[in-house]
């Protein structure tokens, strides 16, 4: 699901890239964060892709970059440091201390 994010965020803005590549005072640099460690080191090329429909999705996004005349940089954010990536996390936890079949607050420790 994560490669398939990056891929909508790219072909979504992809106008808007052009736009600004237009600017010649502006460096031609994009800067695409994710918070998927494995989705980032799969498009900088560091690990395969061994799945077949991500495969399909890399090969996708690939293509679009090719059209784009920039260097796009995937980097990698933890999700502790990215407003919505918090926001998953505190839901995360709360769910975690509830019984989801008794919808009751559990007790004691709980270890990660």
């Amino acid at each position: 699901m994560e490669m398939l994010a990056v891929y909508f965020a790219i072909s979504d803005n992809l106008k808007a890239f052009k736009k600004k590549l237009k600017r010649k005072d502006k460096k031609k640099i994009i800067v695409i964060r994710s918070d998927s460690k494995s989705t980032i080191e799969q498009l900088n090329r560091r690990s395969k892709v061994k799945d077949d429909i991500i495969k399909r999705i890399y090969n996708s996004i690939i293509k679009i970059v090719g059209k784009i005349s920039c260097t796009l940089v995937f980097d990698y954010l933890r999700r502790t440091s990215n407003r919505a990536g918090k926001i998953l996390e505190l839901l995360r936890k709360e769910t975690k201390y509830y019984n989801v079949s008794t919808k009751k607050k559990l007790t004691g420790i709980v270890v990660e």
